[in-house]
């Protein structure tokens, strides 16, 4: 004060500024750079009172617990004024509700990829009460809807998969065929369904293969029996 008083420049005043807070345990890592002022209307250089560029600082580097607590003591700072101080109330507002914004559409992101749809929707929903014209969480909105259609096809998938496999394995080869080539119809890109209806074809014509070669076999049978005279015992091997 006594040096502001007998003229001393501004940069003086500012570097025993430092020194005394030096003296307080500040974060000597905050005060690196302090000592710059702000435009004035008529032209000239204003240095802003360091606390002032201290809760700047916390702001732009997001630290804002520690700018919410020099802020609350700077409101009985007579020296402060308070259009400035109420300008650093709404930057710090203005920047703890874009990061907030941020972290609720990276959490939102992630949760749509594992699935978790309504937790996700009410993350989108929080970032559009804080930000309403927020393009990415309109975004967001449209690949939520996406993927919650993506859910359902695949469920709707797997039960008719499950009901053509079960058809597969009693042996229904044909509506289990068919079950399959409706799937195919609907979704083309289903691996599973191509890997069944492979399963299907395949028991189908073993089952047809088997037949041929008993049918061979009763016939060659019968061929026997009726050269060797034994007619009575050819209803055996026709019933």
């Amino acid at each position: 004060q006594r040096a502001r008083s007998s003229g001393v420049g501004p940069l003086q005043v500012v570097q025993l500024c430092q020194n005394l807070l030096r003296q307080f345990d500040a974060e000597e890592s905050r005060l690196e750079g302090v000592g710059g002022g702000v435009e004035t209307d008529g032209g000239t250089l204003a240095v802003e009172p360091l606390k002032v560029q201290l809760a700047r600082r916390y702001i732009h580097e997001s630290q804002f617990e520690a700018a919410q607590r020099l802020l609350e003591k700077l409101q009985t700072d007579r020296e402060i004024d308070p259009a400035t101080l109420n300008q650093l109330t709404e930057e710090l507002a203005d920047r703890q509700r874009k990061k907030r914004v941020e972290d609720l559409l990276r959490l939102a992101q992630d949760l749509v990829q594992h699935r978790e749809f309504q937790m996700a929707q009410e993350h989108y929903q929080e970032v559009l009460q804080l930000d309403p014209g927020n393009l990415e969480a309109a975004r967001g909105f449209l690949e939520l809807d996406r993927q919650r259609a993506t859910v359902q096809e695949e469920a709707a998938i797997r039960e008719q998969l499950r009901e053509a496999e079960s058809l597969l394995v009693a042996g229904d080869f044909g509506q289990s065929e068919s079950r399959i080539l409706e799937i195919l119809a609907r979704w083309p890109d289903s691996t599973e369904a191509r890997h069944l209806l492979e399963r299907c074809r395949s028991a189908k014509e073993r089952a047809e293969q088997d037949a041929r070669e008993t049918f061979h076999q009763r016939i060659s049978g019968l061929e026997q029996l009726l050269e060797t005279g034994r007619f009575l015992e050819t209803g055996r091997l026709i019933y």
